[in-house]
């Protein structure tokens, strides 16, 4: 009798301790999800470490580029906005344009919004070669910031160190350029623990530019193989820098082309313009008549098509 009564005891004992136990677990999960929802209800993220992350510093993994995307307030150079100011600007450019063809052509009135409706396709292409100009200076002002993070590794300084003497370099060569604040953003985030590889890589993806893609290859495959950091940046900053020059010597070859096309471009307007100041009359014919018309808008077909063959004839991608 006394076991029977000491084994109900103990089994009542064992399920009123599971009992507590099972409320203390239902408890601590409905605090925890308390305490998620409140971070996800500030703008913040969970990570595996329990600790809160703002959306805008996220990161998350890019399976199809084999690298690690960081989402971030920076600018994407491979297609960025088109601002405003910017979109004001490449407009007024080409309604003053259109105002000349329509002048050299048409002396028509009625026509030239006909030529304001290709407005849309300007600013599209003038955008475009804004863009590619940003990423150009950007890839030859990542030439100074290698060579300031390969004197700083030289010189004993860690990597994140190095980083820091790298944004001090190029804050007094460069000012205020995009490199610049590239590099005090990636400092700020270093700050906050985050690896300097992965921050890298994310630039090298925004940037659009092959000699920073090159650079974060490597430097991430330094950073998480081991290795001597300081004789991999030195190695690659050479073999990068010695490309960038050998593209600055091409396009110092091609600047006096470029000029001559431009010049060949202007020409055949600066003609009409000449002719209709000392002969005036003379092209009548081909404003008011119906086949006159037809004859100079073939001839400004053919003066388009002459200014896009000869601008992709120097324009040679290197």
């Amino acid at each position: 009798m006394r076991h029977n009564v000491l084994d109900c005891t103990l089994l009542s004992s064992e399920r009123c301790s599971k009992k507590s136990s099972a409320n203390d677990l239902v408890k601590a999960r409905t605090r925890a999800s308390e305490g998620e929802k409140s971070l996800i209800a500030s703008g913040m993220r969970m990570t595996d470490a329990g600790k809160g992350v703002p959306k805008k510093h996220r990161i998350r993994s890019d399976k199809g580029r084999g690298m690690t995307e960081i989402c971030t307030e920076m600018p994407d150079y491979r297609q960025s906005p088109l601002a405003r100011p910017t979109a004001i600007r490449l407009g007024a450019e080409w309604l003053a344009l259109a105002a000349v063809i329509d002048l050299l052509f048409y002396r028509s009135l009625w026509l030239y919004p006909v030529l304001c409706a290709f407005l849309p396709f300007w600013v599209r292409s003038r955008h475009r070669q804004l863009d590619e100009k940003r990423r150009q200076r950007l890839g030859y002002d990542f030439r100074e910031a290698l060579d300031s993070l390969a004197m700083a590794m030289k010189a004993g300084y860690s990597v994140e160190n190095a980083f820091a003497e790298t944004e001090r370099n190029l804050q007094s060569l460069l000012g205020e350029a995009d490199l610049t604040r590239e590099f005090r953003h990636m400092n700020a985030r270093i700050r906050l623990n985050e690896a300097p590889d992965v921050l890298m890589a994310d630039l090298a993806m925004r940037s659009g530019v092959e000699d920073i893609r090159d650079f974060a290859s490597v430097f991430t495959a330094g950073r998480r193989i081991g290795g001597s950091m300081t004789t991999v940046i030195g190695s690659t900053a050479a073999v990068l820098q010695g490309r960038i020059e050998v593209n600055r010597e091409i396009e110092s070859a091609l600047a006096a082309k470029k000029l001559e096309q431009k010049i060949m471009a202007v020409m055949p307007a600066f003609i009409l313009v000449y002719m209709q100041i000392t002969s005036p009359g003379f092209f009548d014919v081909m404003y008011e008549t119906a086949l006159g018309r037809i004859l100079m808008t073939v001839c400004l077909v053919v003066y388009g098509l002459a200014i896009y063959i000869g601008a992709r004839i120097v324009a040679i991608d290197i």
